[in-house]
């Protein structure tokens, strides 16, 4: 199974590929893995292999069978742009006046709504339970802030969101400029659990730590703790969009590194920047081995609560064999 194949997630169990000996493939051919994502929609990834062995079958198929898949625990974090831009609005199906600011269908009320699908979602899966899944919430605007952590349930209704998680949400409002850097600061908040009031991620030494960066426009606020980030690098008033200044991340994503934290930048709607170089595209670092894809655009309601639902994980191969006549090939396995 190559590395690169990716899967749905969060995901309850690892995914089939194909079984042996009823599924075959002949080498360098392409099949497709079938699986469910947290909504339980149906998906499905085409993957391309080459197979090499040191002897040859009797019917020239090589039989294949495995699975792939992340398991919960999870620490999931969603970083959402709440600056002045996110009241515009954007496409996609009608969501409404989600946080009832009096403004319906804007950027920010789809991100609220995305992010509530995802956890509607999670609380949908009888695998995916309180104990195995945390879920916190940073907001940034001019200054980035560290709202909290929640498990995804209600502790009296499994099946229901945590209200406490839903109002947090749905008072969102959009005002001010634009920080990333204040923003990353604050996840390291989250996944470091260096706030002794809200706490942080639980056991982040050993689940499987993700991060949501979504942003509608540039990053428009010096950083505080890079060398490369001196005021006047962002002109006289501090406020220059996407000027270098503003998009110098070095220290706070080494630290996120520290914890394994996959982090996907998400921008959301026309005037976000995924570009190379762009402040989004240096936080993302779930570059598509094949293709380079690390940060996406996205310019529709549907299509964000889908990347969020669909993120896809570039894993390791844990275990690999191959059969030849129903005897291993000793020398294939998972490290070559």
């Amino acid at each position: 199974i190559p590395s690169d194949v990716p899967s749905d997630v969060p995901s309850d169990a690892p995914t089939k590929l194909f079984v042996c000996p009823d599924e075959t493939t002949n080498a360098a051919t392409q099949g497709t893995i079938f699986g469910s994502n947290a909504s339980g929609s149906t998906t499905s990834q085409t993957l391309q292999f080459d197979l090499f062995a040191s002897a040859f079958t009797s019917s020239g198929n090589a039989c294949i069978e495995g699975l792939i898949g992340v398991k919960p625990p999870f620490n999931i974090l969603f970083v959402i742009d709440v600056s002045g831009s996110t009241r515009k609005t954007f496409s996609g199906t009608a969501v409404g006046d989600v946080n009832g600011d009096g403004i319906s269908n804007t950027i920010l009320d789809a991100q609220i709504d995305s992010i509530l699908k995802v956890v509607d979602a999670i609380v949908s899966t009888p695998s995916l339970t309180n104990d195995n899944v945390n879920i916190g919430i940073v907001t940034f605007s001019t200054f980035a802030s560290y709202e909290g952590n929640w498990p995804p349930a209600d502790e009296g209704n499994p099946y229901a969101i945590n209200p406490g998680l839903e109002t947090t949400l749905k008072a969102l409002r959009g005002r001010g400029y634009t920080n990333f850097d204040d923003a990353l600061d604050k996840a390291i908040v989250y996944f470091e659990g260096s706030d002794s009031i809200k706490g942080g991620a639980p056991d982040v030494n050993t689940r499987t730590n993700r991060m949501y960066f979504l942003s509608d426009g540039l990053p428009t606020q010096c950083g505080d703790d890079d060398p490369d980030t001196a005021e006047d690098w962002c002109g006289a008033d501090e406020v220059f969009n996407d000027f270098a200044g503003a998009t110098v991340f070095t220290s706070e994503l080494l630290r996120l590194g520290l914890y394994s934290v996959d982090n996907y930048a998400i921008g959301v709607g026309l005037d976000s920047d995924v570009s190379a170089g762009s402040g989004l595209d240096k936080i993302d670092n779930t570059e598509n081995p094949k293709t380079g894809d690390k940060a996406v655009q996205v310019t529709t309601t549907d299509a964000l609560t889908s990347i969020i639902l669909e993120s896809p994980v570039y894993a390791e191969v844990l275990d690999f064999r191959v059969e030849l006549n129903g005897a291993v090939v000793a020398d294939v396995d998972e490290t070559s």
